[in-house]
């Protein structure tokens, strides 16, 4: 990843004005540097794998929103 910083609160106010969704992945920070959604975040997402083990003997990853409809459209579309 770059790792360049925008101001996510901004960038979802500006998104939502303009009627778009916002989708930040989360992998770098994880929730205890960043929660995305608490910034204005529809959807985040995230590689898990390295945050709860260290190593790449297991794989995981998330989707996560507030919004009923995007959780239900991801599960579906993940089947």
């Amino acid at each position: 990843p770059g790792l360049d910083i925008c101001d996510l609160a901004g960038v979802a106010r500006l998104a939502h004005e303009a009627g778009a969704l916002v989708v930040a992945d989360n992998t770098t920070m994880t929730p205890y540097g960043q929660r995305p959604l608490d910034l204005g975040a529809d959807i985040v997402v995230a590689a898990d794998t390295k945050a709860p083990n260290g190593h790449s003997d297991a794989l995981f990853g998330h989707v996560a929103s507030r919004d009923a409809g995007i959780i239900t459209a991801s599960r579906e579309w993940r089947k």
